[in-house]
């Protein structure tokens, strides 16, 4: 602070001479005040007075003529100053609750400013998050072209190996093209059969007899298990978690898949995938 030459007043000399030697200023005895004229830029008060002790009266003298803008905290409760002084007088007022209102707009900015924060971060997480699963699927994506090209191949060669030994090249053709179509459109939910039988060029009851007779299968449920068993493969990769794998294998509802799944393999496609990692290490 910039201010110097202090005044000590206490109902208690002592404690008043004890605190002006710190502020290396002067005591005086409370009543002193009365008879006090040298001037003054701040007041400090903080008595345990029921009354004002600072009224318009003793203010006049405490001036001395000075007509200069003072500077009165008052941190007594009830007020030292008389209302009159505050009003009758160019006076900066500081009492206790205006001190509790800028401590309270302080902690209100610095709550705000708290809060403010915590939406930064928690929108950087959620950002952080959006951009890791996008990645996450991307790395993956990178290797769908080989791993669906696995599954048709399986189709081709194990599974349906015996009966593809015994089909014409036609009927091979056919399959061919059954597999190639469900192999670029494996995310599309709506795959249908009527759209395999369009790009195999027959109609829905002739390509549902050919798959039928292949797979013991029906079409539907041949779809279907294309989709598990790329879904497997997509789970023993260990990238994707299991909504991920459930939506890119055309599966919209999440707990059908986790049934159909089960159904195909014996475990729910949690347990695939933790078994499929611990065999991995």
């Amino acid at each position: 602070h910039k201010y110097s030459n202090f005044s000590v007043f206490n109902r208690t000399l002592s404690k008043a001479e004890t605190l002006a030697e710190e502020l290396n200023g002067n005591a005086y005895h409370l009543s002193a005040l009365e008879t006090f004229t040298e001037g003054f830029d701040v007041i400090i008060t903080c008595t345990g007075s029921t009354e004002a002790i600072i009224d318009e009266e003793l203010y006049a003298k405490l001036l001395s003529g000075d007509t200069g803008k003072k500077v009165i905290v008052d941190l007594a409760i009830p007020n030292d100053v008389a209302p009159a002084v505050i009003h009758n007088n160019p006076v900066h007022y500081i009492e206790v609750e205006s001190l509790k209102e800028v401590a309270r707009k302080n902690i209100q900015e610095r709550y705000n400013e708290l809060v403010h924060a915590e939406d930064i971060i928690s929108n950087n997480i959620t950002e952080f998050f959006t951009v890791l699963k996008q990645r996450r699927i991307e790395l993956a994506m990178q290797d769908v072209p080989r791993k669906i090209k696995e599954i048709k191949n399986t189709a081709l060669n194990g599974v349906f190996a015996d009966e593809i030994s015994q089909m014409d090249e036609a009927s091979r053709e056919v399959l061919e093209r059954v597999m190639n179509f469900i192999e670029k459109n494996i995310a599309e939910p709506s795959l249908s059969v009527e759209e395999l039988g369009k790009e195999a060029g027959m109609s829905r009851v002739t390509l549902y007899r050919k798959i039928k007779a292949l797979t013991n299968q029906t079409a539907v449920e041949f779809i279907r298990s294309v989709r598990l068993k790329r879904a497997a493969q997509l789970l023993e990769q260990n990238k994707l978690n299991v909504n991920e794998v459930a939506y890119m294998v055309g599966f919209l509802d999440i707990d059908y898949f986790r049934r159909c799944f089960k159904e195909e393999f014996g475990y729910t496609p949690k347990e695939f995938a933790s078994n499929a990692n611990e065999k991995g290490k």
